[in-house]
């Protein structure tokens, strides 16, 4: 009996026999304008950034052909724009949104295209920490932004998804983390980003089933923030975004998005000193409009 138990756990140890230590990439770490000279020779597509007069600008993934997949050049391109936009002081929101396609995809991840040309544990490495780099920034922007989910997001696009501070979607939109049945990981810094979206248990558990996150789905987990037409999205979402902002002074809106990813205390009080007493704290005070 004893032997015949013992026998049936070897034959199942031997079924799941893989590697069951998690490796660490130990090779060096490249300068980011390194890499960005690395990527820029796989050119396709472009990301756009337009800055409105109202304070909203759009970054828009631009390769419709491949279904808005991140071509070398337009990671390059996305951190370009991403400090421009730091460099904003006129603006208080972003909505970041794929070009429209016939796929109706947001973003399918890496072009493969690029991928292919850049397999390897080195080359990979360079691109995670270029993206991990560009899409920290995006998501430490002193602006409001939102993410538009029109139709799917999977791979890499999912992660992108978790760069903003909201995320919308059209009717029939989904994202789906599909890293693990491609063998891989999320790589661009989603992993992270969505424990804090939807907690730790849950964003594991996404990852590892690749399961889609619908709307309806993602309303109730607190992954989407809402719904938004279909008529013409782009102008939804950047009304959405703007009655969020709406009756706010620009000032406090960038000072609210900078407090909300400080986690120092002296910090938030130097965030927060130049405020009181400033023009917007005077002309409230003015209205008398504290208990309104």
């Amino acid at each position: 009996m004893i032997f015949q138990y013992a026998h049936r756990i070897v034959k199942t140890s031997q079924v799941l026999r893989c590697t069951r230590v998690a490796k660490i990439h130990t090779g060096p770490k490249q300068s980011i304008e390194d890499i960005k000279l690395f990527l820029k020779d796989y050119q396709a597509g472009s990301v756009d950034l337009i800055k409105q007069a109202n304070g909203i600008a759009h970054l828009i993934l631009n390769h419709p052909e491949r279904r808005n997949a991140l071509s070398g050049s337009m990671m390059v391109d996305m951190l370009d724009a991403v400090e421009e936009l730091e460099k904003w002081e006129e603006g208080v929101g972003l909505v970041f949104r794929g070009a429209v396609n016939d796929s109706r995809i947001f973003c399918s991840g890496g072009d493969l295209k690029t991928v292919e040309k850049i397999s390897g544990p080195e080359r990979g490495f360079d691109m995670s920490i270029l993206m991990n780099h560009t899409t920290e920034k995006l998501s430490k922007l002193p602006l409001v932004s939102v993410c538009l989910v029109d139709g799917m997001a999977v791979g890499g696009g999912a992660e992108l998804t978790t760069t903003t501070d909201f995320r919308v979607a059209t009717p029939g939109s989904a994202v789906a983390f599909v890293h693990a049945r491609m063998g891989v990981a999320p790589g661009w810094g989603g992993a992270r980003r969505l424990v804090r979206v939807v907690g730790q248990a849950r964003a594991l558990q996404l990852m590892l089933s690749c399961k889609k996150i619908k709307l309806e789905d993602g309303l109730d987990m607190g992954f989407f923030d809402d719904q938004v037409g279909e008529d013409n999205p782009a102008i939804a979402a950047e009304n959405w975004l703007a009655n969020k902002l709406k009756g706010v002074d620009p000032s406090v809106v960038r000072v609210m998005k900078s407090m909300v990813i400080n986690e120092d205390p002296e910090q938030e009080a130097r965030i927060f000193a130049p405020l009181w007493g400033g023009a917007a704290n005077r002309a409230a005070l003015e209205k008398n409009i504290k208990h309104r």
